[in-house]
C-alpha cells in the first residue's frame, strides 16, 4: 500500500491527522478548525488514503508505531482568515516583542477595535516555538463562568476526568503539554477566567496565554496592549491620504462590494473624513465600506456626522455582537453596573475632559462625587473611556462611536436636561475665571480654553433659548479666544444673538456692544464697528462702568483706524489717560500699542517707536504675552517702512513662531504677508506669491476682510512678481500658497528663511487682533 511520511502532508492534513490521533470525530474536527463538517470528511479521507490507512482507529497506532507523539505535530488550530490584514505594523511588532518576554499578554479594547484579529495574526507569527500548536479558544458564546475550564477542555481536545473538577483536570493536563493558547472574548467572564488562567501560567509552565478582552484580566504578570483605533489622516494633506491604515482597510473592503473601486481625490478626502469620525475603529469601517454599494463616501460622512448613518451587516456568520457597531458597544455596556452605566451616559456631552468635570456634570443621585473617579477609571479598564495623559493632568474622552452611543442613551432618560445644564455651567465658570479681563493676566488662559473649545461650543449650544445667563457669561469669555482664533465666521452670530437678549441698559449689553463692534471691525465693517463702539462708550458712562469705558474707547479707537479716521489718535489718548487714571497697566499696554500702529500708518515713525517701546516694556512687566506678539508684528511693519529689512524679517518671523505655538489665526497672516513683501523684494517671485496666497488662504477661511491700506500695498509687490512671471507660473504659485494649511503655510515661511534673525527674539508669545494690526 502506497503511502507518504507525515512531513509530506499539507498543514491543514497534520492538523487533521493530531486531530485524529486525539480520537475525535469528524464533527469535533470542524469545530476545531473552524471549517463545516464535509470539509472535514474531506480532509480525514485525504490523510487516510495519503499514509494508506483504512480507518481512523489505525492513526493512534500509526502515530506510535512511526515515533510521531501528537504534541510533535504542531498544528494551527486558530480560524481562518477571510480578508487580508491591513495596517497595525507598529501593534504587532510591540505585541509580538510582549510575547517574546511574558507567558501571559492581554490585548484590551472597545468591541470592535479589531482584537480578535490582531491576536490569531500574532499567534500565527509566533507559532514555531509551541510544538504542540497554537489553539483558538472563543468564550464569546459562552455565559457561564463556571463553565469555562470545561469549555477549554473540550475545545483544547482535552478529556474530562469525573473523578476531579474541570478546572484540576484542565491543569493537569497542560502541565505536561506545550501549547499556545489565543483566549478570547473574556470580559464577560472575568470571574471565572482570571483564576484558571493564573493557575495555568503559574503551574503549567509550557502553556503560553494570548488573551482579548474589552477588561484586563487582572492576573499577576499580565502584559497589557490597549489597542486603539487604525491610523488616521490628518485634518489636511489629503493628498496622502491613501496611504494610511484606516483608508487602506476602507479601500479594501470595498473591493468586495464595488471590485475595481477607484476612489477620486474628492471621494478620497470623504472617506479620509469617514474614518476620522469613526476613530479607526475597523469594525465601524468595515460596516461603512460595505454600504457603499449604496452610498457615496460624501452621504456616509454627512449622515455619519449626523448620527444618522446605522452601520449593519447582513452576513448571518458573524457573532450578533459585531453585526452592528451599536450592538458591539451594546456588549459592553451590558457588563456594567447601573451607576457606571449613568456615568457613561452622563460623560456622553463632554467632548474631552478631565476628572474635576466628570465629577461636576456625573454627580447626581444616586451617584455622589467622591464615587465618580472610581467609576471613571472603571470605564477606562471596560475600554469605554480612553485615558490621554498630558503632564500634570490626565484628560479623559469617549471615542466618538462610543461617544454617540452614550448619547443615544442619555436622550431616552429624565436625566439628559439636568446633564446638560450641569455641563454648560461648569465650563460657564471655566470659561469666566479662566479668561483674563483685567491687569492681572493669567499665563495659560488660551492652553485651558482652547483646549475646552469643543466643549465651550457645545454648553453655547445648549444654553441658547435655555439658559440666557450662562449663553452670556459663556459668549463674553469666548469672545477673546474666538478674537485671538480669527473664527469670526462663529463669532458674528454668537454675539449677534447674545447682544439680542440682553436688554434695556445693563453691564451685559454694553460688553456685547464692545464685542460685536470688534466683529464688525474685523470683517471690514467700519462704519457699523464706530457705530457700535459709539453706543458701548455712552451706555458704559451712563452705567459708571469706568473699566468698561476704557474698552470701549480702544475698540472705537480701533474701528476709526481701520476706517482712516484722524479722529483715531484723539480717541486712543482719551482712552490713554482714562487707563493711567485707573491703574490698568494691562489695558495702557495695549492702548500705546494701538496708537503706536495707527501712527505707523500715519508716516509718524519716531512717535511711532516711543509709543510701541512703552508698551513692550508694559506688556513685559505686566505678563501680558499678547501683547508682545502685538508690539513685535507692528515693529516689523515699522522696520519694513523704514527700509530695516533683516530687523522686520526677524520681527515677523518671530510672530510665526510663536503664533503656532497659540494657535494664533491673526497675527499669522500678517506676518505671511510681510514676509510675501520681502520675498519679492529680494527677488523670489514665486515664494512670494506662495506666502501671499497662503495669507489669502487663512483670512478667507476666517471669513475676514483685508483692509484697504494693506491691500493696496500688499497688491503692489504682488504687481511686480506676476510682471517679472509668467502667467501660468504666477497662478501656479499663488494657488499652491492658498492650498496650504495653517500650519503647512508657517513651515514654508520658516523654512524659506535664509538664517537665523539678527535681532533679539521676543521673549514669549500671544496672539492679537489683526485687522489694522490693533489689539482688542
Amino acid at each position: 500500500m502506497g503511502q507518504v511520511q507525515p512531513e509530506k502532508l499539507t498543514r491543514r492534513e497534520r492538523e487533521v491527522l493530531a486531530l485524529l490521533g486525539q480520537g475525535r470525530t469528524n464533527k469535533q474536527i470542524a469545530g476545531s478548525l473552524f471549517v463545516d463538517v464535509r470539509t472535514a470528511e474531506f480532509h480525514v479521507a485525504n490523510v487516510l488514503g495519503k499514509l494508506g490507512l483504512e480507518t481512523r482507529a489505525q492513526v493512534a497506532p500509526y502515530i506510535s508505531r512511526i515515533g510521531l507523539e501528537n504534541n510533535q505535530v504542531g498544528a494551527l488550530y486558530l480560524p481562518a482568515s477571510l480578508t487580508s490584514f491591513v495596517g497595525r505594523e507598529w501593534e504587532m511588532a510591540t505585541l509580538c516583542g510582549l510575547l517574546q518576554r511574558s507567558r501571559l499578554v492581554t490585548v484590551a479594547g472597545p468591541g470592535g477595535i479589531g482584537k480578535t484579529r490582531l491576536a490569531i495574526e500574532a499567534a500565527r507569527i509566533v507559532h514555531q516555538p509551541h510544538t504542540e500548536g497554537s489553539w483558538f479558544v472563543d468564550l464569546g458564546p459562552l455565559a457561564d463562568q463556571d463553565l469555562v475550564a470545561s469549555v477549554m477542555l473540550s475545545t483544547l481536545g482535552l478529556r474530562e476526568d469525573p473523578s476531579i473538577s474541570s478546572e484540576e483536570t484542565l491543569l493537569s493536563e497542560l502541565r505536561r503539554r506545550k501549547r499556545f493558547l489565543l483566549v478570547d472574548n473574556c470580559e464577560h467572564l472575568l470571574g471565572g477566567v482570571s483564576p484558571i488562567i493564573q493557575r495555568i501560567v503559574r503551574f503549567c509552565p509550557g502553556i503560553q496565554v494570548l488573551a482579548t478582552s474589552r477588561a484586563p484580566l487582572g492576573v499577576d504578570g499580565e502584559a497589557i496592549l490597549p489597542l486603539g483605533g487604525l491610523q488616521l489622516s490628518p485634518e489636511t494633506g489629503a493628498d496622502a491620504e491613501s496611504g494610511v491604515d484606516s483608508v487602506r482597510l476602507f479601500l479594501d473592503r470595498t473591493q468586495l462590494v464595488r471590485p475595481g473601486y477607484e476612489p477620486t481625490l474628492g471621494e478620497l478626502r470623504d472617506i479620509a473624513a469617514l474614518c476620522r469620525i469613526l476613530e479607526g475603529m475597523p469594525l465601524g469601517i468595515e460596516l461603512a465600506a460595505a454600504r457603499l454599494s449604496g452610498m457615496t463616501p460624501s452621504e456616509m460622512r454627512v449622515r455619519l456626522e449626523q448620527g444618522k448613518l446605522l452601520l449593519t451587516t447582513s452576513s448571518r456568520t458573524i457573532p450578533e455582537r459585531h453585526k452592528t457597531l451599536d450592538a458591539a458597544i451594546d456588549w459592553s455596556y451590558s457588563l456594567l453596573a447601573n451607576p457606571a452605566q449613568a456615568v457613561f451616559r452622563r460623560l456622553s456631552v463632554c467632548a474631552g475632559f478631565d476628572i474635576q468635570a466628570a465629577e461636576a456634570i456625573c454627580a447626581a443621585p444616586p451617584i455622589e462625587s467622591d464615587q465618580v473617579a472610581e467609576i471613571l477609571l472603571e470605564l477606562v479598564d471596560n475600554s469605554l473611556v480612553v485615558a490621554q495623559p498630558t503632564g500634570v493632568v490626565t484628560r479623559y474622552r469617549l471615542l466618538e462611536p462610543l461617544r454617540q452611543y452614550a448619547g443615544r442613551h442619555l436622550s431616552e432618560t429624565d436625566e439628559e436636561a439636568e446633564t446638560r445644564r450641569r455641563h454648560a455651567e461648569y465650563f460657564a465658570g471655566i470659561a469666566e475665571r479662566e479668561v483674563p479681563m483685567t491687569d492681572a493676566p493669567r499665563q495659560n488662559w488660551v492652553a485651558i480654553i482652547g483646549t475646552e473649545q469643543d466643549n465651550l461650543r457645545g454648553a453655547l449650544a445648549w444654553a441658547v433659548s435655555r439658559n440666557a445667563g450662562v449663553e452670556i457669561q459663556l459668549v463674553h469669555a469666548l469672545q477673546r479666544l474666538w478674537t485671538l482664533r480669527g473664527q469670526v465666521a462663529e463669532m458674528m452670530p454668537a454675539v449677534v444673538h447674545a447682544l439680542s437678549i440682553t436688554k434695556g441698559s445693563s453691564r451685559e449689553r454694553q460688553r456685547m456692544l464692545t464685542g460685536l463692534s470688534d466683529v464688525h471691525m474685523i470683517m471690514g465693517d467700519s462704519k457699523e464697528a464706530i457705530r457700535l463702539a459709539c453706543e458701548s462708550v455712552a451706555l458704559a458712562r451712563q452705567l459708571g462702568l469706568r473699566r468698561e469705558e476704557h474698552i470701549a474707547m480702544n475698540a472705537l479707537g480701533n474701528a476709526q483706524s481701520t476706517a482712516h479716521n484722524p479722529d483715531a489718535v484723539a480717541t486712543y489718548e482719551r482712552a490713554l489717560d482714562l487707563a493711567r487714571e485707573l491703574g490698568d497697566t494691562w489695558r495702557l499696554g495695549i492702548l500705546l500699542g494701538n496708537l503706536g500702529s495707527d501712527l505707523v500708518r500715519a508716516g509718524q515713525w519716531p512717535r511711532a517707536h516711543g509709543h510701541l517701546n512703552e508698551a513692550l516694556m508694559l506688556f513685559r512687566e505686566s505678563g501680558n504675552r499678547e501683547g508682545e506678539l502685538f508690539v513685535g508684528m507692528n515693529q516689523g511693519i515699522l522696520a519694513f517702512a523704514e527700509g530695516d529689512d533683516a530687523h522686520a524679517a526677524s520681527r515677523w518671523l518671530d510672530v510665526l513662531r510663536i503664533g503656532i505655538q497659540l494657535g494664533d489665526r491673526l497675527f499669522v497672516d500678517g506676518a505671511l504677508d510681510g514676509l510675501a513683501k520681502l520675498s519679492i523684494k529680494t527677488g523670489n517671485h514665486e515664494g512670494g506669491l506662495r506666502l501671499a496666497g497662503a495669507a489669502a488662504g487663512i483670512r478667507a477661511a476666517a471669513s475676514r476682510a483685508e483692509e484697504s491700506q494693506d491691500h493696496l500695498d500688499l497688491g503692489m509687490w504682488l504687481a511686480r512678481a506676476r510682471v517679472a512671471l509668467s502667467k501660468e507660473a504666477a497662478n501656479r504659485a499663488w494657488m499652491d500658497g492658498t492650498r496650504m494649511s495653517y500650519e503647512q503655510a508657517i513651515r514654508y515661511a520658516l523654512d524659506g528663511a535664509d538664517e537665523e534673525p539678527t535681532a533679539a527674539p521676543l521673549p514669549g508669545a500671544g496672539a492679537a487682533q489683526h485687522s489694522g494690526d490693533r489689539i482688542g
